[in-house]
């Protein structure tokens, strides 16, 4: 793996994670995050919502971008500035999510790339954004440190 530079983004160039977004995951970001609201654990509370049952936290289906932007595109060595989002559909507990992150522009002189970022669920958008990474010049320094951390994706 090697650290992201800038020159590497083209407009267009993209990636996709797909992710179940099961129990075990609701559980693992309540505990991580804190937020116990009952309609994303309580089926007897959900049942009485308007949406009949557990919901995934929007967040939590948010970060999977995380990934995206830290190992894959831009990778290594990136740095989230901004992230715009926009929850369209509830994720429910169980729903296979297509999480897409799209170039849209390459500002070379402030090393900035520009995403349309998207999570569809069987091609229906549940989300949708846009986001700011900064690329910063790669040394040497950092891909030894890269090298020693021993990554694996």
């Amino acid at each position: 793996m090697k650290l992201a530079h800038i020159d590497d983004f083209k407009v267009g160039m993209s990636h996709t994670l797909t992710q179940t977004i099961d129990a075990e995951k609701v559980a693992q970001f309540i505990a991580l995050c804190g937020d116990k609201n009952p309609i994303h654990h309580d089926a007897e509370y959900a049942a009485q919502t308007q949406f009949k049952r557990p919901i995934a936290h929007g967040f939590l289906t948010a970060s999977f971008f995380s990934p995206i932007f830290g190992l894959h595109l831009p990778g290594p060595g990136a740095i989230y500035v901004n992230h715009n989002l926009r929850f369209l559909k509830p994720v429910f507990v169980g729903d296979t999510v297509d999480v897409i992150a799209t170039i849209r522009e390459v500002d070379t002189e402030r090393k900035r790339v520009y995403f349309d970022t998207i999570c569809t669920i069987n091609g229906e958008r549940v989300i949708e954004g846009d986001a700011q990474l900064y690329v910063p010049t790669p040394t040497e320094s950092g891909q030894q440190a890269l090298d020693a951390a021993n990554i694996q994706i």
